[in-house]
């Protein structure tokens, strides 16, 4: 038997409610218009490992005109890096200090090699005009402009400096100049070796980074064709079908919106959490890389487990639920659904993110988590950035995005339709503006694989996968 629609106050309360949790959302996807991507930081650094291996092309006797090429590539990106944040810097947007004066450094490295002197101590006299007063990266600047001008001038402390202020393919290339002006022959040699490892290692890197997407990539196209060719031909696959829902849309709205968007993530994540932290005197920024990585795994269990059971408690009075409902079985395909889906995900998302780039020009903000995986070595911190990624992520958002949502769209939807809005507030909830079209494309997915295979394993292990390949690419591009 259906059961009783709600109170009309109840009603109100639920759809006031849901008005407010969409007007913050939208609120913090405006504002992540004025945030730059990490996308930008992401070329960057594939980048400086295209710069690393220009050591394997001097000794393999590469043209001299491909290295030229290596060189403005990588010149043109972080010019672009420097204007970018003084852009930023000129719509007073909070933008480190630091951050600019650093791409100044390392663009000015960059046009050094190249032969560019005179430009390069421009470039260098900038960051000294952009650094804090007296910090490390205005000391590094004037240590660069002495290596570099005529006649050279020698400051004291250049090489601890230089091994703090500059990392990888711009660290090198500046001891090197140091060490040919103190004539270290021996410094030298040992620089060259570990230049040669280095190379070897960022080539490797760069092999992985662009074969591994592009192998599955030809690999999604020819399952995508295979697809193809089979509906063409009309042969046996599995159909979409709707899901018998019964509760009405004051229950989807009331999870969806109250519950996980203003009590799990804007209520708990920005406003109760830091408060109850600040409260007892406890600094999350004081904590290690390990530390922080740690406290987002434990702060994203802990909104699963509040939206989860507000779920639980919400849909616990239509009990017995018809059995298609948060199906989860083990002896099935949904591993060949999950791999599948992910190959098919490879050339759609991909494809999609280049697009992404032409519209929001290095805007639109990015997952925060992205940075810190970039930027850390630390393995513990990885293993519980992976936690969180490949595993809560999948588990918890797979339940509430495609297990809840998507199959309560089928009341009022045809199943397309419902993957499709599934898809886009799966997208909108990450609220940064860059990644709505990618994340789109890939809930989209994720709800198709969902509605032909039945079973919430196989939209939980594609995400899985997609999520561990992401981290998998940060950590080559955060190798020093």
């Amino acid at each position: 038997m259906r059961q009783r629609e709600p109170m009309g106050i109840r009603r109100l309360l639920v759809w006031s409610l849901s008005l407010l949790a969409c007007l913050l959302m939208g609120n913090v996807l405006l504002a992540s218009w004025q945030q730059p991507q990490v996308q930008s930081q992401l070329e960057l650094r594939q980048s400086e490992l295209s710069l690393q291996v220009l050591q394997l092309q001097d000794q393999w006797a590469s043209a001299d005109t491909d290295r030229q090429n290596t060189l403005a590539a990588a010149e043109s990106s972080f010019r672009q890096r420097v204007e970018q944040l003084q852009e930023n810097s000129a719509t007073e947007l909070l933008v480190q200090t630091d951050q600019l004066s650093q791409a100044q450094l390392e663009l000015g490295v960059i046009e050094a090699v190249s032969g560019n002197t005179k430009t390069a101590i421009a470039t260098w006299q900038n960051a000294i005009a952009t650094a804090l007063p007296d910090s490390a990266n205005q000391q590094a600047a004037a240590i660069l402009i002495g290596l570099w001008q005529d006649p050279p001038r020698l400051l004291p402390d250049a090489e601890p400096q230089l091994r703090s202020q500059l990392r990888g393919w711009f660290q090198t290339q500046a001891l090197e100049q140091l060490y040919s002006l103190q004539q270290r022959s021996e410094a030298l040699a040992s620089l060259a070796q570990r230049q040669n490892r280095a190379a070897w290692q960022a080539l490797i890197a760069l092999l992985l980074l662009n074969g591994l997407p592009l192998i599955g990539s030809l690999l999604g196209l020819v399952l995508l064709g295979y697809l193809g060719w089979r509906r063409w031909r009309k042969q046996p696959f599995p159909p979409l079908q709707g899901w018998t829902v019964p509760w009405d849309s004051t229950v989807v709205a009331w999870v969806m919106l109250p519950g996980f968007i203003l009590i799990g993530q804007i209520g708990l994540n920005q406003l109760l959490l830091p408060a109850l932290l600040a409260a007892v005197g406890f600094d999350s920024s004081q904590l290690g890389v390990s530390g922080q990585a740690f406290s987002i795994l434990v702060r994203y269990g802990l909104m699963a487990i509040l939206v989860l059971g507000l779920l639980v408690w919400t849909i616990q009075r239509y009990r017995p639920l018809p059995p298609d409902w948060f199906v989860l079985r083990w002896r099935s395909r949904w591993a060949l659904w999950g791999i599948g889906g992910y190959w098919v995900a490879l050339p759609i998302v991909i494809g999609t993110s280049l697009l992404n780039q032409l519209i929001w020009q290095g805007r639109g903000g990015s997952n925060p988590l992205l940075e810190l995986v970039l930027d850390t070595g630390s393995r513990s911190a990885l293993f519980w950035f992976w936690v969180t990624a490949a595993i809560a992520a999948p588990l918890f958002e797979e339940v509430l995005f495609r297990g809840f949502l998507m199959a309560s769209l089928t009341r009022w939807l045809p199943v397309r339709g419902a993957i499709a809005l599934s898809g886009l507030l799966f997208a909108l909830a990450h609220l940064s503006l860059s990644e709505v079209l990618p994340l789109f494309a890939l809930g989209c997915l994720l709800g198709d694989v969902y509605a032909r295979s039945r079973n919430l394993l196989a939209p939980m292990l594609l995400h899985g996968l997609w999520n561990s390949g992401t981290l998998i690419s940060l950590l080559l591009l955060s190798q020093p």
